[in-house]
């Protein structure tokens, strides 16, 4: 998703912008990570803070049962 596109490359604002906008937080990927857990992965604690303020599920997994 775009969304997923946006966390993954650390784009804040364009995160923001799909947020404000109604993007959905919770669809996965085919491995089942969420933008969540995309953001988390790369680091992107700002991106992480912003998705969990927004309800983002902190105990999302993948397919594979990675946190």
């Amino acid at each position: 998703t775009a969304l997923s596109q946006a966390a993954q490359n650390g784009f804040i604002d364009v995160v923001k912008l799909l947020i404000v906008n109604n993007a959905e937080i919770e669809i996965p990927d085919d491995a089942g990570y969420t933008p969540l857990l995309i953001a988390a992965e790369k680091s992107h604690m700002n991106i992480v803070s912003l998705l969990l303020e927004n309800g983002a599920n902190v105990n999302a997994q993948t397919v594979k049962g990675r946190t």
